[in-house]
């Protein structure tokens, strides 16, 4: 299992960018490909910052661990298996310490939007995540 613990923001290298497609949608998102991207993640971000689109891509399917500490907004987060399929959307609450798990020991992606994003567009568990660029 993976947890994400707070690192100095000096620590964490530049994330890079791609867009990704679900259900009919292109969203641009931020990549934490390695694992100093990924517990930096959106931590320490302005609330009104629109930045708030990440995916973060793991090494080889596995379960995952995520939590809000240091993130100042709700998010929602999409669990994404091997198959690149969306199994589990979880609304995210700013600055908890409470953990949130993948039911899946199969997640190769998660895909953290502003909370509600997912159901407005209309975004559901079964669909397909396809990576763009």
């Amino acid at each position: 299992m993976l947890l994400f613990y707070p690192l100095q923001p000096s620590v964490a290298a530049a994330f890079g960018e791609a867009r990704v497609e679900i259900a009919g949608k292109v969203i641009k998102v931020e990549v934490a490909a390695t694992e100093a991207q990924r517990i930096k993640g959106l931590s320490s971000r302005a609330e009104t910052s629109k930045k708030y689109f990440m995916l973060f891509v793991f090494d080889t399917p596995q379960q995952v661990i995520f939590w809000m500490k240091d993130t100042n907004r709700d998010l929602s987060i999409a669990f994404v298996d091997k198959k690149n399929i969306i199994t589990q959307i979880v609304n995210l609450k700013a600055r908890s310490l409470k953990t949130v798990e993948s039911k899946s020991k199969q997640i190769k992606y998660a895909l953290e939007v502003p909370k509600g994003y997912f159901a407005t567009s209309k975004i559901k568990i079964g669909d397909k995540l396809v990576l763009i660029d």
